[in-house]
């Protein structure tokens, strides 16, 4: 068996492309409520859209005018998510309650107030009222999509396939998160070494098994960041723009190898570097290659190269750390994405 089937088999044992599919081929509706300026500025939050789902530009999409009223929830009820800008100022609780009552029961809202007087608006104490986030206008385009993605996050993939600026910010935090579990998976791996002999043995097991989980996690993510770019979720049809992945894996098991066993401190710290370091510019390259069309030039690898390196040590200290803590997943920080539950899973969800 060649390398590319072993790893094409590895790798559907994690992950079930079929629910991926079904995931992003299934239509959504998305309302953006609030006056011609306000939605003008929802449109802008969520980026130019890509194209890449072969829809129209705003097919998919619902307006409305606000204030809402009683007969506007017929037609929000064909939503599956409301972003609602509701201006520059907090409004009052008793309108917050009037319009959340127009929404039907079980659709997701975003409401948003555009605001630079962040620290003077208090927090309401009343849990019943809809909670309103407040986004800097000068930073509302950085604010929003990271919002967007916790919010709705059986939308989240969709929606970053959709428009540029979600894509943007979700190619970005897969990238960050993927990176953070694998400098973990690998720490943990190396626990081990501090006992005699025997640790020494478990180790060099470990290290077999994880490249391989590590390898599938990495052309997990070259897949994903593809798909939002509109590249086909096949395997074997990619297999150019993945043999790079598979590559770096074999560097990764050599590298691995030679500094578990004997140097209890620096041995964890050493492979979760490599592992967040490898798997980070996987993703970023992964990222560039699909934005600009072509094959980074060689000044572009070096930064990307350099970067990450710079940013291993102290990001593989904090998965350290975590790991110390026993906090192995912090899945307030990763959740799971769209589609990519373990292929033993059941079909992900639309509910937000």
């Amino acid at each position: 068996m060649n390398t590319i089937d072993l790893l094409y088999r590895i790798f559907r044992t994690h992950y079930n492309l079929d629910e991926l599919r079904q995931g992003l081929e299934k239509p959504y509706r998305l309302a953006l409520l609030g006056d011609d300026e306000q939605v003008q500025r929802l449109r802008a939050w969520l980026g130019e859209p890509t194209l890449a789902s072969g829809r129209g530009p705003d097919e998919g999409l619902l307006v409305l005018e606000t204030p809402l009223v009683e007969e506007s929830e017929p037609a929000l009820r064909t939503v599956d998510a409301v972003l609602y800008h509701l201006g520059t100022e907090m409004p009052g609780e008793d309108f917050l309650r009037r319009q959340a009552e127009c929404l039907p029961p079980g659709v997701g809202v975003l409401y948003l107030c555009e605001t630079d007087s962040l620290e003077s608006t208090p927090a309401s104490a009343d849990p019943t009222l809809p909670r309103v986030h407040l986004v800097d206008p000068a930073r509302a385009a950085e604010q929003v999509p990271p919002l967007l993605r916790r919010t709705f996050p059986a939308l989240a993939l969709r929606l970053a396939r959709d428009y540029s600026r979600t894509r943007l910010e979700y190619a970005r935090s897969l990238t960050a998160r993927t990176s953070a579990r694998m400098a973990v998976l690998a720490a943990a791996s190396s626990v081990t070494v501090s006992l005699p002999l025997v640790g020494q043995i478990l180790s060099l097991m470990a290290v077999t098994g994880e490249t391989m989980v590590i390898t599938a996690e990495q052309l997990r993510l070259a897949l994903l960041i593809g798909a939002l770019y509109g590249r086909p979720l096949d395997f074997f049809d990619r297999v150019d723009e993945l043999w790079p992945v598979v590559g770096g894996a074999m560097g990764w098991r050599t590298l691995a190898r030679q500094l578990v066993g004997f140097v209890p401190v620096a041995g964890p710290l050493a492979k979760a570097s490599i592992a967040w370091s490898g798997t980070w510019i996987v993703g970023e390259l992964c990222r560039l290659y699909y934005e600009m069309g072509e094959r980074m030039p060689e000044h572009v690898l070096k930064h990307v190269e350099q970067e990450a390196r710079t940013r291993a040590a102290a990001e593989a200290a904090r998965s350290l750390a975590a790991l110390r803590r026993g906090h192995l997943e912090e899945g307030a920080e990763w959740p799971e994405e769209e589609g990519w539950s373990e292929a033993s899973d059941e079909v992900p969800r639309d509910d937000v």
